[in-house]
């Protein structure tokens, strides 16, 4: 038979155990890379959101580890041939999403949006040839 202390020993256990795996499955949560696919010529939009829907007055934007967009408090940096611009209405609300205007097979790679000192975001772009493309977005929906 199990004795009351025993019970009040074994809880808080339990308790910080479920605590810990809670704060794991959002680690994994935070490092889903999201994936978009569009067809050259195409704009494409990389998303990238706060939780907390605070106004967003600096961020920046990353291909493989190189920065391609920089924002600050109304100024705009690296802008990679005039194609890329941000959304200044929706920075209020957390919105740091960025367009690519008439995409290249060049634009395709990993993207990082990274705000303040936030986990980065990561977005897949993939610009394909309008032949593939159907075939393309097909696999990425499986």
């Amino acid at each position: 038979m199990c004795e009351p202390s025993a019970a009040k020993k074994h809880t808080p256990i339990f308790t910080k155990y479920r605590r810990k795996q809670i704060f794991y499955i959002n680690l994994i949560i935070s490092n889903i890379v999201d994936a978009v696919a569009v067809s050259e010529g195409e704009d494409a939009i990389l998303p990238c959101f706060l939780n907390s829907r605070e106004n967003i007055e600096r961020f920046s934007w990353s291909k493989d580890h190189k920065e391609v967009f920089f924002y600050d408090t109304g100024r705009v940096k690296l802008n990679k041939q005039q194609r890329l611009t941000h959304f200044e209405h929706e920075l209020k609300s957390g919105n740091a999403s960025i367009k690519i205007r008439n995409t290249q097979k060049s634009d395709s790679g990993r993207y990082s949006c990274k705000v303040s000192d936030i986990q980065p975001s990561r977005v897949m772009l993939y610009v394909v040839g309008m032949s593939s493309y159907k075939h393309f977005s097909k696999v990425l929906l499986a």
